[in-house]
């Protein structure tokens, strides 16, 4: 999986569009997967903030978040196709 984000450098309380990449191992792009993300600031309960990403293209992903609070985030990625699945963390910072 690859995540990039618009804006690059997330902000505090606002939108940011996420965008997930999903490959096989051998590299195909995945189609009609369901994939959901989790926003997690590991140092401080924030509570529940996630999301549905929907199909863009083949095998990208889209959806809107917002982080609640400047600093470190992890950005928890999970997909499912047919039998496969599959998670990814990934650590953003969050500027105010």
């Amino acid at each position: 999986m690859a995540l990039s984000l618009d804006p690059a450098q997330p902000k505090l309380g606002r939108k940011t569009k996420f965008q997930v990449t999903i490959r096989q191992t051998l590299g195909r792009l995945v189609d009609g997967a369901q994939v959901d993300a989790s926003l997690v600031m590991p140092l401080m309960d924030m509570g529940k903030n996630q999301f549905s990403l929907k199909p863009a293209t083949s095998g990208v992903y889209q959806g809107i978040g917002e982080f609640s609070m400047a600093g470190e985030w992890e950005v928890v990625i999970t997909a499912s196709a047919g039998d496969k699945s599959g998670k990814t963390t990934f650590n953003v910072n969050v500027a105010d």
